[in-house]
This record gives C-alpha cells, structure tokens and sequence, in this order.
C-alpha cells in the first residue's frame, strides 16, 4: 500500500507537475525534492496508482454533465429518482465495493464485511443435533464396544 506522501505525489504528477515539485507538494523536503521526486516516479506501485487514478478522472469526465452538488436537496431527489438508495447494509457494502471511484483498501474492507453476508460460516452442531447424529451411527451399524450391534455374518460360497 501507499503511504500518504506517495499518494499525494500521484496526485501532483497527475495535475502536471513535475517531479520535484509533486514531491515538495507531497511533503518532502526542499533539498531531497528531486531524488525523491525522480525515485518516486519509477516506482512501480506509484505509477500502477497513477494509471488507475487517469482511469478514474476519465470517468469523471464522462459524468460530469450529471454532476449535482454533494448534500444539497437536488442531488437527494436525483439519488431517490435513481432508486440508489439502499437502506440494506449488504447492498450498501456492495454498492462501495464495486465503486470505481472508492481507493482499493476500502472496498477490499467492504469486500469481508459483505463475506458473511452471501457464505455463512457452518455453526457448531448443536447437543439434540449431535445426540441425533450419534444415534444414527449407532444405528447403521457404525458403533463399537461391548454393546454394540453385532455384524451380520457371511455367507459361504
């Protein structure tokens, strides 16, 4: 994963910078700027990051025409009109999950919150669930000890 910096660094090269100045912008100081600027973007975990984040801003500029001020009465009617409104928490943490725009730590998060959800852990059989099943082995023949059932003898050919 990256570390702040790192990411900060990203968003400086992604805004044009070059790279001494995405790494004074990302926090580094003034007399390492170009060493670490220049390591940096080599860096193949940044460079990965940088991809996705143009993947990203790609996106976003295909719907920016639908953009609505965030918490304003307007984009809570355009969400109600959509329907994206799930008050279930499953459909919430899929709905994050599968957010394009979400960084990938918290959708992997979302992605074992929801596990429990769709495939259950198989719980501890219960003591009438395990007198049960032992009360069918006994019965098919499956126990051993002084009092078991006796084999059924063989036939001679």
């Amino acid at each position: 994963m990256l570390n702040d910096k790192q990411k900060a660094f990203a968003r400086g090269i992604l805004q044009g910078l070059s790279n001494r100045e995405a790494a004074l912008q990302a926090g580094y100081s003034e007399n390492s700027a170009s060493q670490q600027g220049s390591r940096l973007a080599k860096d193949k975990r940044i460079l990965d990051y940088i991809s996705r984040l143009e993947g990203v801003k790609a996106k976003v500029k295909e719907e920016v025409d639908d953009y609505v001020p965030v918490g304003t009465s307007e984009q809570v009617q355009k969400v109600f009109a959509k329907g994206e409104v799930k008050p279930d928490a499953l459909n919430f943490l899929l709905q994050v999950m599968s957010d394009d725009f979400e960084d990938i730590k918290t959708r992997v998060e979302c992605a074992k919150a929801a596990l429990p959800y769709q495939y259950a852990k198989k719980g501890d059989v219960g003591v009438k669930e395990s007198r049960e099943n032992n009360a069918q082995e006994l019965a098919s023949g499956g126990g051993s000890g002084r009092f078991a059932a006796m084999a059924p003898p063989k036939t001679v050919n």
